[in-house]
């Protein structure tokens, strides 16, 4: 790869981040920071955050939202204060960098402690705490993209994140997943403790090219080596920041929490000759009380009775006879298991129009929702009941995997009823809507009743059971089949191939062999059905899973859910066109379980997958 010229500007020149905007001269960075006069510099940094200062920093947003904490808040890493960063809801960032850029090809060792406390919101949308961020070539027409390594919180885990193009000019709409052979991403999922410190150092010499090499410790363990190259082909290197990023915090129609707090201390920047133990943080704090107690476990299926549901506000007048459906998620309530997949506390409604309580009440169930019920094994007939007194409404109703109500338009306060006979398997007796969009579905009541004599329940999977990583490509049944893999022809939920899997309705109508791709696993794919769900039985526990999505011979529009974790968000990918995402999940139920939300038939192509149990 031919090195990009250098800018004809002069030693300690000044030089713009973006249009009119000017960053300091080395020179400056160099009469601050504690770095030696000749040779390798060891210690280039060290903030201990004693004072509220920061004048080594830049702040970008929220000056008033960054400042120092005590013991009296939260005991330090090390001395007697620690960096607090603040993030509310409806902001994107609250972070300090470090300007000018490190050199081009640089190696540095970064060490620092995080404190993420005990009450901090898991949220699907990962949480930046550092993040080295690259530097535009601005004269080459490039833009700000993506970071080339991040440290971030995701769903209750620790994501550490690299990317890396050769390329002179990387696109900014391509820096997130820099495409094969010129780049590429390495995303790396680790359990996280909250209300302790966690030290984390970072070793990384600076390359697009294959003499790069990334090293990461926690806790001063080793978690990653990795040879190759790390960051895009810019002429400036990148610089660090530290604090809370959320990308997409500000656009969130339902914030997790209304407020974000993290802590940051003991940061160390060392550059070439530096080591795991120059820039570890300090002494240890004492060791935080034990937790309490788990909670107790929840109660097992009821017996087989007939169990009646009415979807109300809490504070509505109950129905006799009917248990309350506020909009929580599956949990424990009034004596049973059931609720939905994602919370509906805010679509529910009591009209005040109908007479009747049990059709005045209703609730507008979102794109990809799903209830369920904890139920024996066993027949049930189920009678549900739709209509809004208020609005029209057009609804479409699902029962374990069963058309039951097919997009039924009906005036505002008209009602209709529909009544299936279900087997349930997994002990849950679940509901769903397919594909149809957020409100067009309303629900007024369940009733469900146990159609005959219920068989003994299978035993529950052990928890943390061991689990042999599996590979599953999705193919026809007569298509070769690629070493290593399993395949997915098609079938509905069954015992095969040495494993339990398949799909909730028959997919072997949508399993196809292109002909196009020299790569079977890209060759082949499967176009996913209107609310379908695909599940895998594994023991109860926490898994990597990843997902490829593409067609060889068509695009592709794709939407991936996977534990309730969206994966992909309508992803639209030409012909040949692929991209493969992990994630970390977690599994109660022992079903790994896809889906595709609201997509309709035929728009996500899904063409293998991948599990591994996730490391302690």
């Amino acid at each position: 790869m031919t090195r990009r010229h250098k800018p004809a500007t002069a030693s300690g020149a000044t030089r713009s981040t973006s249009p009119g905007t000017v960053v300091r001269r080395v020179e400056q960075l160099e009469s601050r920071l504690l770095m030696a006069t000749s040779g390798p510099a060891p210690i280039l940094l060290y903030e201990d955050f004693e004072t509220p200062a920061f004048d080594l920093w830049t702040v970008d947003q929220g000056p008033d939202r960054i400042t120092t904490a005590n013991a009296t808040e939260v005991t330090p890493r090390a001395g007697s204060s620690v960096g607090k960063f603040v993030l509310p809801a409806g902001q994107q960032r609250s972070e300090l960098y470090l300007l000018p850029p490190e050199p081009a090809h640089a190696e540095r060792w970064y060490g620092f402690s995080i404190f993420v406390p005990a009450d901090y919101a898991d949220d699907p949308w990962r949480d930046i705490v550092a993040q080295w961020h690259e530097t535009p070539d601005w004269a080459l027409g490039e833009s700000w993209r993506v970071p080339p390594l991040t440290l971030a919180i995701v769903n209750g885990t620790w994501q550490v994140d690299t990317r890396w193009d050769k390329r002179a000019v990387n696109p900014v709409g391509e820096s997130w997943n820099p495409p094969a052979p010129n780049g590429g991403r390495a995303e790396f999922y680790y359990p996280l403790t909250k209300g302790v410190w966690t030290d984390w150092v970072f070793h990384v010499k600076w390359s697009y090219e294959s003499d790069g090499d990334l090293e990461v410790w926690k806790n001063g363990t080793q978690l990653i080596d990795r040879a190759g190259p790390n960051t895009f082909n810019d002429f400036y290197g990148n610089y660090i920041k530290i604090g809370v990023y959320h990308p997409d915090y500000q656009l969130d129609t339902h914030p997790v929490t209304p407020v974000k707090v993290v802590y940051h201390d003991e940061l160390r920047i060392a550059g070439e000759g530096g080591s795991l133990a120059m820039v570890s943080p300090g002494p240890v704090p004492p060791v935080p009380p034990p937790p309490p107690p788990p909670p107790p476990p929840p109660p097992p299926p009821p017996t087989a009775v007939a169990v009646k549901v009415n979807f109300q506000p809490a504070e509505a007048s109950p129905v006799a006879g009917y248990f309350v459906d506020s909009g929580k998620t599956y949990s424990a309530q009034f004596g049973r298991m059931y609720g939905w997949a994602a919370s509906h506390t805010d679509a529910v409604f009591d009209r005040g129009i109908n007479a009747e309580q049990l059709l005045d009440t209703v609730v507008s169930v979102k794109a990809g929702g799903r209830w369920d019920l904890a139920v024996p094994n066993g027949t049930y007939t189920v009678k549900v009941a739709v209509g809004d007194p208020a609005v029209a409404t057009k609804n479409n109703i699902w029962v374990e995997g069963n058309w039951a109500l097919r997009y039924q338009s009906q005036p505002a306060n008209v009602f209709a009823t529909v009544t299936t006979t279900s087997v349930v398997t997994d002990g849950r007796l679940t509901l769903e809507v397919g594909g149809a969009a957020t409100g067009t579905t309303r629900i007024n009541y369940i009733e469900v009743t146990p159609a005959n004599p219920v068989p003994p329940p299978p035993p529950p999977p052990p928890p943390g059971g061991s689990f042999t990583p599996a590979k599953i490509n999705f193919q026809p049944a007569t298509s070769a089949v690629v070493a290593g893999y399993i395949i997915d022809s098609g079938k509905t939920y069954t015992a095969q191939n040495g494993r339990t899997y398949g799909w909730s309705t028959a997919h072997a109508d949508a399993v196809v062999d292109r002909g196009i791709n020299a790569s079977q696993l890209l060759d082949t794919n499967v176009a996913v059905k209107a609310g379908a769900r695909w599940e895998l039985a594994v023991p109860n526990g926490t898994y990597v899973v990843k997902l490829s999505v593409g067609d060889a011979a068509a695009a592709s529009k794709n939407n991936l859910w996977v534990e309730g974790v969206q994966l992909f968000n309508y992803q639209s990918l030409a012909a040949n066109v692929f991209s493969s995402r992990s994630v970390t999940v977690k599994v109660t139920d022992g079903r790994l379980t896809l889906g595709i939300g609201s997509a309709p038939t035929g728009t996500t192509r899904l063409d293998y997958l991948e599990v591994s149990a996730a490391t302690p």
